[in-house]
């Protein structure tokens, strides 16, 4: 099976092509600088494109039987993946994985969870074979907080007191490999969730436990956290995690039993919890 990966060097995607390639499985993996890139599993290889343009994408795309599309977070994001859904039409890719987000029909006024919304409904109307895989936050993005949890011990992501049904990115790329092997799951959409959600004062506390130190909770003050965040992010992005990070404060973005149980079957196993990605974490950093 013939199968191309459109964000394949990011945090989901690059476990994915791992996951797809130890199936035995023909993976291309579109970027824009081949040379730049780090070497891949046995069976993947680099395909010269950019998910940005239409024309290369349809190079890399030929041949394919399926797609696994992966937008990139970018202030055109909503174009860039239209233009990727007929990219596969003109290459006549017979089936189409999305990559959206988790929770979307209440959260659709955040723009990069809107754009996620126009995707899908361009992807239902070009007549391809569809599935959508809809993962909640990724525990990796706790990555980027490293000095602030081991030096002064903070954690800033105001996450608020409703919570996150958070998820491991490996689980996101196990569900998509499954989507993306077998043809059971066209017209479905799956969440790919964390087996309970947390509240910003609990993620706190678990990193507190698994670090053997006090970590303080940032709070729930966007105003706070958006000074605090201004000049690390483009003023487009702050904006837009701004109005994410004010919707999880006031609804969460949890999962319902149903969704966890549909990831569990999925997965034939439970979802990785927080806490054991946390103090598998915190061992690695001691």
């Amino acid at each position: 099976m013939r199968i191309v990966v459109t964000g394949g060097t990011g945090t989901v995607g690059r476990r994915l092509v791992e996951r797809l390639a130890a199936e035995g499985a023909d993976v291309g993996v579109v970027t824009r600088k081949p040379e730049d890139r780090p070497p891949l599993p046995e069976g993947a290889g680099y395909l010269h494109g950019d998910v940005a343009d239409r024309d290369s994408l349809v190079r890399a795309m030929t041949g394919a039987d399926v797609v696994y599309l992966l937008t990139p977070l970018h202030p055109e994001e909503a174009d860039i993946g239209c233009g990727a859904v007929w990219a596969a039409v003109d290459a006549r890719v017979d089936r189409v994985v999305f990559q959206s987000v988790h929770g979307l029909p209440a959260a659709k006024h955040i723009p990069h969870f809107r754009s996620k919304l126009v995707i899908e409904e361009e992807l239902k109307r070009a007549g391809l074979d569809w599935t959508i895989v809809a993962p909640n936050s990724f525990y990796q993005n706790d990555l980027r907080y490293r000095s602030l949890l081991t030096g002064p011990g903070i954690y800033p992501q105001p996450i608020g007191p409703v919570g996150v049904s958070h998820v491991d990115a490996a689980d996101i790329a196990d569900v998509a490999a499954r989507c993306l092997l077998e043809r059971g799951h066209v017209g479905e959409t799956y969440p790919v969730v964390g087996p309970w959600p947390h509240t910003g004062p609990e993620i706190a506390a678990i990193w507190a436990d698994a670090l053997d130190r006090d970590v303080t909770y940032f709070g729930d003050d966007l105003d706070a956290w958006a000074d605090q965040a201004r000049g690390e992010l483009p003023e487009w992005l702050l904006d837009d995690l701004v109005i994410m990070y004010d919707h999880f404060i006031a609804h969460g973005l949890v999962a319902t039993e149903e969704e966890v149980r549909t990831c569990r079957e999925l997965l034939g196993r439970t979802p990785l919890s927080y806490e054991e990605w946390v103090h598998d974490l915190a061992e690695t950093w001691a």
